[in-house]
């Protein structure tokens, strides 16, 4: 009799340990996927996809629905950064004989739509899996990567641009106050009021009028110039460059990118460098679609 209980004992125990060693069964991913899912009452089966999944930000796409929630329960509460979700069967009063209850969960993510078949049945059956493993083929693969770096990009974009905007307002909000700055500054002017012919290697001239420099306190000193284009095709104005006293100055132009055949106009470069007020030397540079000439003062 003792060795009657024994066996018992050490099938009871074999068999426990089977029921509870892991079981994975791997599917790969469609665009209409389907299986069946056996599950007893208390245990739990996890989904693993290929991805991450967050509900929150909507990548990828993710909606779960299933219709028996009172025996079958999705657990989703934290999807935020996971690749998984899990489905649980809630325990039921009594021993469960046979199938008792049956549902669906439907469930899109990313294009995927996948159903499954759930049922519920008695303790130790051979077609429960603790672990589903979705994968994908390499096509898959490749056409899911690009979509999410496709809407990353437009993601980065979109901030960009909406920094882009903002940058542009504080832009205008500092200028807009420059110029307050500039209007109560003491103003002090150095007349060049000379005028230099520049010929371009293509036989094209411009005709350069240095007028003055004006200094607005010790921050900004803005030279005012003009160019006459004295040929008959239009000029493409690429860059300014100033060289004061042997060293190069950095300046911004307000200039024109096209000079007009026989058009003349009016120009200022801007420069934060006091060096540009009354130079012993002033070199002006200008880089065109025809070549760069250069005129010194």
């Amino acid at each position: 009799m003792p060795y009657v209980i024994q066996v018992i004992s050490l099938f009871l125990i074999s068999t426990t340990l089977l029921a509870a060693s892991p079981k994975q069964l791997d599917i790969t991913l469609e665009e209409r996927t389907s299986l069946s899912l056996e599950m007893s009452p208390g245990r739990s089966t996890r989904l693993v996809f290929p991805f991450l999944i967050d509900p929150e930000l909507n990548e990828p796409t993710f909606k779960v629905s299933i219709p028996n929630s009172a025996i079958f329960k999705i657990e989703d509460d934290h999807l935020a950064g996971q690749n998984n979700l899990v489905i649980k069967a809630e325990m039921l009063d009594g021993s469960p004989n046979g199938i008792l209850h049956i549902s669906n969960v439907f469930i899109s993510v990313n294009g995927y739509h996948i159903t499954i078949s759930l049922k519920l049945t008695p303790l130790n059956t051979k077609h429960y899996y603790t672990d589903v493993f979705f994968q994908l083929s390499d096509t898959e693969q490749k056409y899911l990567v690009d979509k999410i770096v496709e809407r990353r990009l437009a993601d980065l974009e979109k901030r960009f641009h909406e920094k882009e905007k903002h940058l542009d307002k504080l832009a205008k909000k500092s200028a807009t106050k420059n110029i307050g700055q500039l209007v109560l500054s003491d103003q002090k002017i150095f007349k060049i009021k000379e005028a230099f012919k520049i010929k371009f290697d293509s036989g094209q001239r411009v005709e350069v009028y240095l007028d003055e420099i004006t200094a607005f306190g010790e921050d900004y000193f803005v030279l005012l110039y003009e160019l006459k284009n004295l040929s008959n095709t239009d000029l493409v104005l690429d860059q300014f460059r100033v060289e004061v006293d042997d060293s190069i100055i950095d300046t911004q132009s307000n200039c024109a990118t096209q000079l007009q055949q026989r058009e003349t106009i009016r120009c200022a470069l801007v420069a934060n460098d006091s060096r540009f007020f009354k130079p012993k030397r002033l070199s002006f540079e200008i880089q065109t679609d025809a070549g760069t000439g250069e005129v010194t003062w």
